[in-house]
């Protein structure tokens, strides 16, 4: 292989396995209990990242292999990149602008990859030679398939000359900022959404691993104040059956089919952690003690997951009733933010509500699901994403700003005769809660933002404007209130 070198699994025959969510390394075991050779395998779990990877590999190693894909877990459904593959040789595919997409036979998008890598060439020369793909569903039937095709002795025969392929992106200029700790405030998850995207396209430092480029920002925090659950503008890729059992997948615990099941099926670690229903025992403290701290549910498991290839990026959920308001707080070790961030925020707002439910059908408290807060400790978008990201930023919807701000309102005023700018600090009920009196606009700005170091950025911007207006207007100055 040529790319993903760190993730795959070599080895020296003529098999090349693609394991979907299925963890490599228990294929690979049962492969060697059964001395079956093979020539690589390694996950394909994400159609953004997963085909790319393996065309230009294919394409650099030109060989007549045997290619076998395995979906055995429910995980393949909900994030079809193998089922993107089938499609491919399929020919369901076409181009828009700088993308292929990918459906299915019923015209859902599935996945896709960028056009601007292949030549038209290219993706015909890799359906002709290798349509002839093998699917299984079941291990013992990928092991089965082959045992029969280990039987007939072959040798590798070169099929054209290597083609090397240099994805070459159009980036997202860095702008100088901070690459650490940086705060998303928002009313909405695709609010949140679009925030938490810009910032890490525009601060992320862009790291040198060639197995996975990407923009990254460290500790990035997210806080949703207001969304009622569901974002309403879904990009046109997201399914909504396959959001649906990814929901399913984190407030759920999974029937377990084989022993290769993945090892970090969120569900399965919140409702089954070591016998342990996190979600009953929470609810229970919930009622018991409605002022605890401890309402704590974790899903790292150090055996498993410390040195792990694939551990949770999800690793802890901390809930806290305040004022009758549940309020989740959950830890992302690793944060995929173009392509996760939203469908996880939507799956802990149907946990918060499923807690809520189930506390106010056994208690009878009538708790209300509150804010959500989100510690994304590496909070990063893949380079074969940039574009997607670019296109995203550039289609988001620029609205103005209410600045319903929880500081509060001000009032701008001009004393004639006296000369110095006044400014009314009114509360969000109504009362006047400060006076700031100062000759110059940088002496009022200075105490507002000593006194009020919450404020809306925007909101604030705005404050700049008109105090600059009220002090060259002066007795004409009369406050824009947008």
């Amino acid at each position: 292989p040529v790319i993903d070198k760190k993730n795959l699994i070599t080895g020296t025959g003529r098999e090349i396995i693609i394991t979907g969510w299925s963890p490599k390394e228990k294929v690979y075991n049962k492969l060697k209990d059964l001395e079956l050779d093979f020539a690589v395998i390694g996950n394909l779990y994400s159609p953004m990242l997963g085909l790319e990877g393996i065309f230009i590999n294919l394409l650099a190693n030109p060989y007549d292999w045997s290619i076998s894909t395995l979906e055995e877990l429910r995980q393949d459904l909900i994030s079809p990149g193998v089922a993107a593959l089938h499609e491919f040789f399929k020919r369901n595919y076409y181009r828009d602008k700088d993308r292929y997409v990918i459906t299915n036979d019923s015209r859902d998008i599935v996945g896709g990859f960028d056009a601007n890598v292949f030549k038209p060439e290219h993706l015909n020369w890799l359906i002709e030679t290798y349509s002839n793909i093998n699917r299984y569903y079941r291990c013992i039937d990928l092991i089965q398939g082959l045992k029969q095709r280990a039987e007939i002795k072959t040798p590798l025969k070169r099929l054209q000359e290597p083609v090397f392929i240099e994805i070459k992106r159009i980036e997202r200029k860095t702008i100088p900022g901070r690459p650490i700790s940086h705060q998303v405030i928002e009313s909405t998850i695709n609010e949140a959404y679009v925030k938490a995207l810009y910032l890490v396209m525009n601060h992320g430092k862009e790291d040198n691993n060639k197995a996975a480029v990407r923009k990254e920002i460290l500790c990035l925090t997210s806080c949703i104040t207001n969304d009622p659950g569901f974002v309403s503008d879904r990009s046109k890729d997201t399914n909504n059956d396959g959001l649906s059992q990814y929901i399913d997948t984190v407030i759920n615990a999974q029937v377990k089919l084989t022993d290769s099941e993945v090892s970090y099926v969120y569900g399965d670690r919140i409702r089954d952690y070591r016998g342990i229903d996190q979600i009953e025992k929470t609810c229970n403290l919930l009622i018991e003690n409605p002022l605890s701290t401890r309402l704590y549910i974790d899903l790292w498991q150090v055996e498993k997951d410390l040195g792990a290839d694939n551990p949770p990026c999800l690793t802890n959920v901390w809930l806290r009733l305040i004022d009758k308001q549940l309020i989740l707080t959950a830890a992302f070790r690793s944060h995929d933010i173009f392509n996760a961030y939203k469908p996880n925020l939507i799956a802990l707002r149907s946990l918060q509500d499923l807690i809520v439910n189930k506390v106010n059908e056994i208690s009878d408290s009538k708790i209300q699901p509150g804010a959500i807060f989100i510690s994304s400790l590496s909070a990063h978008v893949y380079s074969n994403c940039y574009d997607l990201a670019n296109q995203e930023l550039s289609k988001a919807q620029k609205t103005p700003k209410s600045y319903d701000d929880p500081v509060g309102n001000f009032i701008i005023k001009w004393e004639s005769g006296i000369g110095p700018l006044v400014v009314e600090q009114i509360a969000p009920k109504g009362s006047l809660v400060k006076l700031y009196i100062g000759h110059t606009v940088t002496k009022i700005v200075t105490d507002i933002l000593d006194t009020n170091p919450s404020i809306d950025k925007y909101h604030l911007a705005y404050l700049v404007q008109e105090l600059m207006k009220a002090d060259s207007y002066k007795d004409s100055y009369i406050q824009d209130i947008c």
